[in-house]
């Protein structure tokens, strides 16, 4: 099989910084498009998402015309697993910044509750 490109990574790299923008794109300037939170909804959500895949795998198609089935296979599977990985480690970011700001509002409230030191 042959070896990947460095046009292969940066579509690859493409595609994961697409997914974690749009982790982080304030959809709450969208009518329609977002919950109560703010958040995308679902199924916008994952078109988004599948559309990054599809775009990233035709551009991969586009620049490796000549490319096997099973090469295009393997660039497909690589490419799903950049996409989920830059979208979980949003998430885990997202879980780390939340416990952070937990822990500073207990600290606050902590330091509230303390009687004044005479």
């Amino acid at each position: 099989m042959q070896d990947m490109t460095l046009i292969d990574v940066v579509i690859l790299a493409s595609i994961a910084l697409s997914l974690w923008a749009g982790h982080y794109t304030p959809w709450w300037k969208l009518p329609g498009l977002h919950d109560e939170d703010g958040k995308l909804k679902r199924v916008p959500s994952y078109i988004y998402g599948v559309l990054c895949i599809l775009a990233g795998f035709a551009v991969y198609a586009s620049v490796n015309p000549d490319d096997t089935i099973m090469q295009a296979l393997v660039f497909l599977s690589l490419d799903v697993v950049a996409a989920g990985g830059a979208t979980m480690l949003a998430y885990i970011f997202d879980g780390i910044n939340d416990g952070e700001k937990e822990r500073a509002r207990r600290r606050e409230l902590e330091a509230e509750a303390k009687p004044p030191a005479n």
